[in-house]
């Protein structure tokens, strides 16, 4: 049960360590951090997506303006949209990154537990144990 609250999800995992935490300390703590790693995970990404918004709204205003400069600045047309265009692209790689270390981490703790180990996220397991601790 402690290894799937890592893969499940933050509602799946909060079901499991409601239905898990008088039964064994071992799920309860890791039901937590999977709750707390999701919780943390997903704010850092709804961040990351506000900021991808944020720059594609803000996009057309900055074309006019450095197509207004493009004379002071010594630029041509095409490289201001190049260089406008990799804003937006940078921030869809760094969202691809960002998505593709959360499942990793997510699997390497499920992976962890399913072998029998104990898992604890760096930082963020310690946090854990001091409000729930397991033992």
């Amino acid at each position: 049960m402690g290894g799937l609250a890592h893969l499940s999800g933050l509602f799946l995992a909060f079901l499991i360590w409601v239905m898990q935490k008088d039964r064994s300390r071992f799920v309860r703590y890791q039901a937590m951090q999977a709750v707390a790693f999701d919780a943390v995970s997903m704010t850092l990404f709804i961040g990351l997506s506000v900021c991808l918004a944020g720059a594609t709204v803000l996009m057309p205003f900055l074309v006019v303006l450095l197509a207004e400069l493009r004379g002071e600045l010594g630029m041509r047309p095409e490289w201001i949209t190049i260089v406008l265009g990799l804003i937006p692209l940078s921030m869809v790689l760094v969202l691809l990154a960002v998505f593709a270390l959360w499942m990793g981490v997510r699997l390497w703790a499920a992976f962890s537990i399913f072998s029998g180990r104990d898992f604890r996220y760096p930082v963020l397991g310690r946090k854990v144990e001091s409000f729930f601790p397991s033992t």
